[in-house]
């Protein structure tokens, strides 16, 4: 087996990588699965018409220009419904930068990599 490695010194500024509003990945309020005034149906058809929920990858949570969160998905949808839907562990944010990767490894490597660098207030 090859092995894998990841030089540090390449690792890109995450404000180059997809950016979104929180607006843009809950969608309008009829097509919101966040919504909690849908009804049970109508949130499962929601759910499966958005466009994020099979993103796979690292996202970084802001609140306006600060980076309060660094966290790994293979759903990113579900990942953003728990981070403001847990209240015991909601984050306060308003966009996300997201950046899109298949492979495990190399998500669960470079997570770490960019909790050291950045040392999000969330993350600690």
């Amino acid at each position: 087996m090859k092995s894998k490695y990841i030089e540090v010194s390449n690792i890109p500024d995450f404000k180059k990588f997809e950016f979104f509003t929180y607006e843009q990945i809950k969608g309008p309020k009829k097509q919101n699965p966040f919504n909690p005034y849908l009804k049970k149906e109508e949130r499962k058809e929601a759910w499966k018409s958005n466009p994020y929920k099979d993103f796979s990858g690292i996202y970084f949570l802001m609140n306006g220009n600060e980076l309060v969160y660094i966290g790994k998905t293979t759903n990113l949808s579900g990942a953003i419904k728990r981070q403001k839907g847990d209240t015991l562990n909601e984050k306060n944010f308003d966009s996300l930068y997201f950046l899109e990767i298949e492979d495990g490894w190399e998500m669960d490597v470079l997570t770490r990599i960019y909790i050291n660098m950045y040392q999000p207030k969330y993350n600690k």
